[in-house]
């Protein structure tokens, strides 16, 4: 099990739920792993993800069609190791124990922000693609 903390910068989220995760992670765990769990801890607590328009944080911050973050999402992670790990662009990467990212959502700089998924897309690309089997919190939710 390693240890994974994630802080997330959007207000709304930030007012129902703080802004820092602390996460206990199986071995391999990438980027995407530590969101589903977000997912999972959210819908816990309140039910549904507390944003209209959005099914889930990742529904929100990743394009499993295009395999990519959306660029309105920035994003930093670091570990006792390293001072960058290149999650945006390698979301499959293993996060190291002790890891601490900073995900910025809806950032103001994106001039216009791209288009998120529908999320009936956006689960379909998730179920269908092997590579997202574990990410159950995702994968179960209903339309």
């Amino acid at each position: 099990m390693k240890k994974v903390r994630i802080e997330i910068k959007e207000t709304s989220l930030n007012k129902r739920l703080g802004s820092v995760f602390t996460l206990a992670l199986y071995d391999g765990a990438n980027i995407l792993y530590a969101i589903d769990k977000i997912d999972w801890l959210i819908m816990r607590r309140l039910g549904r993800f507390p944003i209209d328009g959005f099914k889930s944080l990742l529904h929100m911050v990743y394009n499993p069609v295009r395999k990519r973050f959306y660029e309105q999402v920035i994003m930093h992670a670091c570990s006792p190791k390293s001072a960058f790990l290149p999650i945006r662009n390698q979301p499959e990467f293993e996060l190291e124990d002790g890891t601490f990212v900073r995900l910025i959502l809806m950032a103001v700089c994106a001039d216009a922000p791209e288009p998120v998924l529908k999320y009936e897309e956006f689960h379909e690309a998730l179920s269908e693609d092997p590579r997202f089997k574990n990410l159950k919190t995702n994968i179960n939710l209903s339309d």
